[in-house]
């Protein structure tokens, strides 16, 4: 029989915020998606580097190796602590853009409304659930159960190259092809606390993009089926600033993957920021 696994998320050093500090007068701040870090966003912010772009990788409050400590924390955490270090940048930056990927995009589209802003830029982002079902029993049942077993609603494929990637971010010292170790994590408890804050951020974010002032740029996974296309369609309907969206060939991970369409996503974000920049 395995031991217990011990629960030490995201323990590798890739995960741990960064910050690469270019030439120009402009700073992209990147706000990673749930229940993802900074690691998801590096790609992008070394190719937008090497144009001389300032790049801050942030870890938001109770993600990365803070994980177990999740439950603790608010929407409102999140976006102070973004707007905390939107502020900073911009102590140093002539210009600011936002970049939010997935939940990290509703916590961008909240940020934005206290941050002077260049741009915003949205990858997948992440409004809510198609299935009406999850947010009803969410409010019904949120005040009586506590926790729930995420991996026995959902099932884990572990011979899928992209679901031992993922869980393997959360725990790398774990045995995925041991039986017993493929056991304990699909009986994994998590707070419906942590559910209740992502569902309420993906809320608010919707509500508030009518209020975006700067010019916004939102790209989109045509493959991505949690985040659906017509989904963001409706979604980028709703602002009334000047919004460009592009959809890709890719899934949800578009922002990480080093695919040929993050390769395009990229090319596009650095057409936009050399438009809203004065760099």
């Amino acid at each position: 029989m395995s031991q217990p696994l011990i629960f030490k998320p995201f323990s590798n050093p890739k995960h741990k915020p960064f910050r690469l500090s270019g030439s120009r007068s402009t700073a992209i701040l990147c706000v990673h998606g749930f229940p993802g870090t900074p690691a998801e966003v590096r790609l992008a912010c070394e190719a937008f580097h090497e144009k001389g772009y300032t790049c801050e990788g942030f870890l938001l409050p109770g993600f990365g190796a803070e994980m177990a400590e999740l439950a603790d924390h608010r929407v409102e955490d999140w976006v102070n602590a973004v707007v905390a270090a939107g502020k900073a940048l911009l102590e140093t930056h002539q210009h600011l853009v936002l970049l939010g990927n997935s939940m990290g995009a509703a916590v961008s589209l909240l940020a934005a409304q206290e941050l002077q802003l260049a741009g915003l830029i949205l990858f997948a982002p992440f409004t809510g659930f198609d299935n009406k079902t999850i947010p009803i029993l969410d409010f019904v049942l949120g005040p009586f159960i506590k926790k729930i077993a995420p991996f026995k609603l959902m099932p884990v494929d572990f011979d899928n190259a992209e679901t031992r990637n993922n869980i393997a971010q959360f725990l790398p010292e774990a045995d995925l092809d041991d039986p017993d170790v493929q056991a304990q994590i699909k009986n994994v408890v998590l707070p419906t606390g942590m559910l209740r804050q992502v569902l309420r951020v993906a809320r608010l974010g919707r509500r508030c993009a009518q209020h975006i002032q700067c010019p916004t740029l939102i790209m989109q996974g045509r493959q991505d089926e949690l985040v659906p296309p017509k989904r963001t369609r409706k979604f980028v309907a709703r602002f009334q600033t000047r919004v460009t969206y592009i959809e890709l060939d890719d899934g949800h991970e578009l922002i990480s993957t080093g695919s040929a369409a993050h390769h395009q996503a990229v090319e596009h974000c650095l057409k936009f920021l050399d438009h809203v920049c004065d760099c």
